[in-house]
């Protein structure tokens, strides 16, 4: 039995407690029927009773013999139980009924406050029991106390201070880093932002404000979903963040890579499933998950710290700092140690301390390539003075690479770089200027448009490996048959040529390109052994040009005859005068 009147400030229930675990319909009057030897008696002071699917009713009896100055108040100080009920019997009487829980919308609890808060009146000398019913799917967090109303608003004045510190550095380090972001767009500090702003939510969540003034009714909008779904966040937005950071598609060997996006499909799985799932079993997962997720950062931080990657010493050094309050939690919620104020917060100590070093970790990134750029621009100063001081003697040897480099890239930008034939871009320049010295001189201008038969069979067939040595081939036997210069030849594209002959007779245009006929019937492709004939259709388009305006009309003709000549039954030319 409590004593009322022996409270100074704060008074805790748990000594005196009995508890039992019973069915959901199981009322107050079938609890009171029970034994003695239904009740179990905590043998130690802590404040949890581990996981339970079942109800769990507490007992004790509290009496009041002198007069108090102040409001009394019975606090459970853990926001996140589904379904809180306080009956106080003075004998038969029922003296109080309050209800509570995120289960039940706020406007029920007795006192607007996010945790379960209920005012206790004791008649003077008489003992009054007290039965307290908890439901919940979560942890059994039961630091039940009776508490003076001034020392419950000077603990809540505390902890708003503490929270009110806690926000202001996550607001302060998103600001930064989103002025960062602008500046750099690096998108990694994307990532860190969308981690800071879930780490925000889920501590907003955790320490119960949003079920007091934001989602009220968990009817519209449950606290349980709300609390799995920011964790899914949190995980999901701190896998993506560490992926970028540590460069992992580039930098990291192939089993840290199916590590990390193993973890990352982890994380977006549990996302979604925060929609469908049980909290009891969410929270069980994502909990391992969590852990699980530290550990592998604390892995990579110590691995880049090892390779010489100096911003991983800050990044290791959180994620050590994150997993052991992650632990501390951990082996408080599941009632491995004696569970305290502290514990509850321990989350948020540690991510306000991890969200720290690891924007530290960033500017030393920052100053690591900073250092890195100036180096780099120390290292080409020197060699851009070693280069001048012998300037004098390397000028005409590195005039004349300059010029074979030149004379390299003006061959690649003018050349098919499978045929070695002119490409399409240099044939359209060289026409044209043939085009004008033709009209220019008063001279002819035949045009050849050959196109290889079957060229997609011959690919199907026999491969696209055999297929290129074919179109290698037909550029060889084209520029075979060609005095150039001034005769002009060309890939034209995929499997068509073109040839442009400048001041010759039509019969020798004809002449040429039936020789290119026959040339092509008679030759066998072999690449292994595979071996292949091949065919041409070649349309030929001959004029006297007198109007630069009518070049692209000769062009023309060659290609209508070329079809022709393909409808007409392939490896033939057409041609006309």
């Amino acid at each position: 039995m409590t004593d009322i009147a022996a409270i100074d400030t704060r008074l805790s229930l748990i000594p005196t407690l009995r508890y039992t675990a019973a069915s959901p319909e199981q009322t107050l009057a079938d609890i009171q029927s029970l034994s003695d030897e239904d009740w179990q008696v905590s043998k130690q002071e802590h404040r949890n009773f581990g996981h339970s699917q079942r109800v769990i009713w507490f007992h004790t009896q509290i009496i009041k013999n002198h007069l108090l100055s102040t409001p009394i108040f019975l606090r459970v100080n853990y926001p996140h139980h589904d379904y809180i009920d306080l009956y106080l019997q003075h004998g038969e009487q029922n003296i109080g009924h309050f209800e509570g829980g995120d289960e039940r919308t706020f406007a029920s609890r007795p006192v607007d406050h996010r945790t379960f808060l209920a005012p206790v009146k004791i008649p003077m000398g008489e003992v009054v029991d007290v039965y307290l019913r908890i439901e919940t799917q979560g942890p059994m967090m039961v630091p039940i106390e009776l508490i003076t109303q001034v020392e419950a608003v000077k603990d809540e004045s505390v902890l708003l201070l503490f929270v009110g510190l806690y926000f202001g550095v996550i607001i302060i380090m998103l600001v930064y880093n989103a002025f960062i972001y602008t500046s750099l767009r690096d998108s990694t500090y994307l990532y860190y932002l969308m981690y800071m702003a879930a780490v925000a939510a889920q501590q907003f969540t955790l320490f119960g404000f949003g079920f007091q003034y934001l989602w009220k009714n968990p009817e519209i909008l449950s606290n349980n979903f709300m609390i799995m779904l920011t964790s899914g966040l949190m995980e999901t937005s701190a896998v993506l963040f560490v992926i970028k950071f540590i460069r992992l598609r580039r930098m990291r060997s192939r089993l840290d890579r199916f590590a990390g996006y193993s973890l990352l499909a982890c994380c977006v799985s549990m996302l979604f499933s925060s929609f469908f799932m049980s909290f009891s079993t969410f929270i069980s997962v994502v909990n391992i998950v969590g852990l699980v997720g530290v550990g592998c950062g604390l892995y990579i931080g110590v691995k880049g710290w090892l390779m010489g990657f100096k911003a991983a010493r800050l990044f290791a050094t959180a994620w050590l700092i994150y997993l052991m309050f992650i632990g501390w939690y951990l082996l408080d919620l599941m009632a491995v140690i004696d569970s305290t104020t502290y514990g509850n917060y321990a989350i948020a100590i540690g991510s306000v301390i991890e969200l720290s070093l690891l924007s530290f970790a960033f500017a030393d990134r920052m100053n690591q390539e900073k250092e890195l750029r100036l180096h780099t621009q120390a290292t080409l100063i020197n060699v851009q003075r070693a280069m001048n001081e012998d300037l004098d003697q390397k000028v005409k040897q590195r005039t004349k690479a300059l010029e074979e480099a030149n004379r390299k890239l003006e061959y690649l930008s003018t050349t098919d770089g499978l045929t070695g034939l002119f490409n399409r871009r240099h044939f359209d320049q060289e026409y044209e200027r043939l085009y004008k010295e033709s009209i220019k001189n008063k001279q002819s201008l035949a045009v050849l448009m050959i196109d290889v038969d079957h060229f997609k069979r011959l690919n199907d067939e026999y491969g696209h490996v055999f297929g290129d040595r074919c179109l290698i081939r037909a550029g060889e036997l084209i520029r075979q048959a060609l005095n150039s210069p001034p005769d002009i030849c060309a890939r034209y594209g995929g499997e068509e040529f073109i040839v442009v002959l400048p001041n010759v007779k039509y019969n020798q245009a004809k002449q040429v390109a039936e020789s290119l006929r026959h040339a092509f019937a008679n030759t066998i492709v072999r690449d292994g052994r595979v071996a292949a004939s091949m065919t041409v259709s070649i349309g030929l388009a001959f004029t006297m040009p007198t109007n630069i305006n009518q070049h692209e009309v000769l062009l023309k003709d060659a290609d209508n005859y070329l079809y022709q000549a393909k409808e007409n039954g392939r490896n033939q030319v057409v041609e006309t005068y």
